[in-house]
């Protein structure tokens, strides 16, 4: 069956058996171009139906052998699996993963297959996110010129976000936020970084920064001081908190560009 758009996966899940209250899964498989090959074969529309029919008839074989409640569909050129689990632990995860590893290990032909694994969802309404999540795993995927790969959904950490705006940007919150510890030269100024760092890492304890850094307690209650007189914030304040936390994110950025670029 040909899904028009992500919203008709709602509408039909019920009509093709998906039970509701149980954690969904979306798993996307996908043919991997291989150059000029997949590019001719394209033009052939007979040879690519074929392919895309044997790609799914053994998609389907499988989940039935490993004995897996799923839906299987086509989007595009997306071959679609919502599976089905009363909880989704580590031992759901591997079965879905060892899944993967039979149909990409039988699959015959000249092409490689690929597969991308959203996190479970709980409301069958939330199945276009986990599709989406999916999809955004195999782009990931394709964007690290990999191929015969299964790559489960990742939520973008904190650096890899900052990662995605322009430099002046962050060069500008850097500074702006650190001020005069945005560039510590001083083996002082290096210092009330340093303990910024492990503090905020600490949960603010001054016993832990101390034991972490080696340095009385008392030292690094007067370095906190300073910093927070220096930044004009206070680090138990968690809007301070936040950004000074960014700010230092950023740096690392922009010292691993500096090396990058030596």
């Amino acid at each position: 069956m040909k899904i028009q758009s992500d919203e008709e996966i709602i509408s039909r899940a019920n009509y093709y058996g998906l039970v509701k209250d149980l954690e969904n899964v979306c798993v996307i498989c996908t043919i991997d171009a291989d150059g000029d090959i997949y590019e001719t074969l394209q033009l052939y529309e007979k040879k690519v139906g074929e392919l895309h029919n044997s790609v799914y008839d053994q998609l389907e074989d499988e989940l039935i052998h490993a004995n897996l409640e799923a839906t299987l569909f086509t989007k595009g050129k997306y071959f679609v699996m919502v599976l089905q689990f009363p909880r989704y632990t580590e031992e759901e995860v591997d079965t879905i993963t060892k899944f993967i590893e039979n149909v990409q290990a039988n699959f015959k032909g000249e092409f490689t297959l690929s597969f991308g694994v959203s996190h479970s969802v709980q409301p069958l309404k939330d199945m276009p996110t986990a599709y989406d999540e999916a999809v955004e795993a195999i782009l990931t995927g394709y964007d690290q010129n990999l191929k015969g790969f299964i790559k489960h959904y990742k939520t973008r950490d904190l650096k890899e976000l900052l990662n995605t705006l322009p430099r002046k940007d962050l060069k500008a919150l850097y500074e702006n936020t650190l001020k005069s510890l945005a560039y510590p030269k001083t083996k002082d100024d290096q210092d009330l970084v340093k303990t910024i760092q492990v503090y905020l890492d600490s949960q603010c304890e001054f016993s832990e920064t101390s034991r972490k850094l080696f340095v009385h307690r008392n030292t690094v209650k007067y370095r906190i001081e300073k910093t927070e007189e220096l930044l004009n914030c206070s680090l138990r304040d968690p809007s301070d908190s936040l950004r000074i936390r960014v700010a230092l994110v950023i740096g690392s950025i922009l010292k691993e560009d500096e090396v990058e670029n030596s």
